[in-house]
């Protein structure tokens, strides 16, 4: 279950900060994508990968709403923060962990027409969840001061990388 799925990951955090001596907001692995859904940290019903399945096999997009704006990590630049976490000397702290952009739903379904080089039709339910938020970013600037590290892979190429290797999966 999703909460099951939340307690693991908590637990993880938990694990490290007591180890190494560092916290890290893991809450947006949801939105970090790639191999992820192999190690059962995000679902395959989550946007990219919805998003990606149905564009691969078809010509209709189904989302609930094109507006939400979230914040998306690729998985490289999340291991890269990673080990320079676990490699920093005095890593103790609260760090947000994202690209520090958001992106909205219509954004990214027009990046995969692109990088397929397809138009698609988008049907919208037009109900937007209750207490939607609709933009939604992480403030990277701590971790980006006190790790000198910065995410290298942009949506484009993080999406072009993901829709190549669920071609070859």
């Amino acid at each position: 279950t999703d909460r099951f799925k939340k307690l693991k990951i908590l637990a993880v955090s938990f694990f490290l900060s007591q180890e190494i001596r560092y916290l890290v907001n893991l809450s947006c692995l949801e939105k970090t994508y790639e191999s992820l859904i192999d190690l059962n940290f995000q679902k395959e019903d989550f946007l990219i990968p919805t998003l990606v399945k149905q564009a691969l096999s078809g010509k209709i997009i189904k989302v609930r709403d094109v507006r939400p704006k979230r914040d998306y990590l690729y998985i490289e630049d999340l291991t890269s923060l990673l080990k320079s976490i676990i490699n920093f000397s005095n890593s103790a702290g609260i760090f947000n962990v994202g690209s520090g952009n958001s992106y909205s739903i219509s954004e990214i379904i027009s990046i995969v027409e692109a990088i397929l080089n397809k138009k698609f039709h988008i049907k919208t339910i037009a109900k937007p969840r209750e207490n939607e938020v609709l933009d939604c970013y992480a403030d990277i600037k701590k971790a980006k001061n006190k790790f000198n590290w910065s995410p290298t892979i942009d949506l484009l190429d993080g999406l072009k990388k993901y829709v190549s290797w669920v071609k070859n999966n």
